[in-house]
């Protein structure tokens, strides 16, 4: 496999980039940044807007499904969901508040008020049938909250007793995993009967004592990859089964993000495992079997010195997006 860098934008900011959240059909991006938020073309590889955010700053932007959905080729994406990380008034509620924004005006057209700490996990909801407007948040409140972007109130909260929950839902839609770095144990829950019931859980005592867990990626085959600071895993959600992705990071980050200092995500095919680590490392976890309770310990097969630390892949187009202080698309070459 080959990673092949095709084209780098620069970003006008010292403040390097946070998230990046790529629509279903693939044509756009939203990359945010403590002070903007940046709309994407992957098609032509340009970006096509620019939002600034100085008040309020931009942690995390994504897609509602309808926005998704009803984009196109010709169609920009009217509007998107961002969550604040303005730290210099940490104890206002608008510090915490996510905002539905209106990317024609540039104008924030409604404010989701309920959370009161930073918001560490913003994710779309990706069944229709759950609808098109949902979507959920965690904070280190310790609160995971399921919103409408039509409603300016919860839907449902659930606390976690856990001050940096963190969350991810699985390819169908209808079941969220939560990762407690409290008691370091993943809970499965329903989403249909959100927030009042638990599938199963699982231990994870494969991380360092103080260890964080900064985000979750789930797999279609039921797999799990779990990213800690220091420790990458992959918990098998149907018989509890651990494996380790073996790794050595070359360089400390130094991060304006309090929670995030690099990123996961798996190629198009899902048999490689990307980590952004300020260059990109992967594993081919294409020998892990589901049915298999034998743990592994996956080596690298790939490094790439690229500078960044946050990586999407697109299985639309089969690319990657990374990010820094700018941003690189690349193409996958098998």
């Amino acid at each position: 496999m080959q990673i092949t860098p095709q084209r780098t934008i620069p970003i006008e900011t010292s403040l390097p980039l946070s998230s990046i959240h790529t629509s279903h059909n693939g044509l756009y991006s939203l990359a945010s940044a403590p002070d903007r938020v940046l709309l994407l073309d992957n098609s032509r590889g340009k970006i096509v807007k620019t939002i600034m955010s100085k008040k309020y700053g931009a942690s995390n932007a994504i897609f509602t499904l309808r926005q998704s959905l009803s984009s196109s080729k010709s169609t920009l994406p009217t509007s998107c969901i961002v969550s604040s990380c303005s730290i210099n008034n940490e104890s206002s509620i608008s510090s915490h508040a996510l905002r539905l924004l209106d990317i024609s005006t540039d104008s924030f057209q409604r404010y989701f008020n309920g959370h009161k700490g930073q918001i560490i996990s913003l994710l779309p909801s990706n069944n229709s049938l759950f609808g098109m407007d949902l979507f959920y948040s965690s904070s280190i409140d310790g609160t995971v909250k399921s919103w409408d972007s039509r409603i300016g109130n919860p839907l449902n909260s659930l606390s976690t007793n856990c001050s940096i929950p963190v969350i991810e839902l699985d390819t169908s839609g209808t079941l969220l995993a939560l990762y407690n770095n409290f008691t370091k144990t993943i809970s499965i829950l329903p989403l249909e009967t959100f927030p009042k019931s638990i599938i199963s859980e699982f231990s994870i005592p494969n991380l360092h004592q103080n260890e964080i867990v900064e985000s979750l990626k789930w797999l279609s085959n039921g797999l799990l990859i779990i990213n800690g600071k220091y420790t990458k895993l992959i918990l098998n959600t149907f018989n509890g089964t651990i494996h380790t992705l073996n790794f050595q990071s070359n360089i400390e980050i130094i991060s304006d993000d309090l929670f995030r200092s690099s990123s996961i995500d798996v190629s198009p095919n899902e048999d490689t495992v990307f980590l952004s680590d300020n260059g990109i490392i992967s594993w081919d976890i294409s020998t892990i079997s589901i049915s298999s309770t034998i743990s592994k310990k996956i080596e690298p097969n790939y490094h790439q010195l690229l500078s960044s630390r946050i990586i999407s892949t697109n299985p639309i187009q089969s690319s990657i997006i990374t990010a820094d202080n700018d941003i690189t698309y690349s193409i996958i070459d098998y």
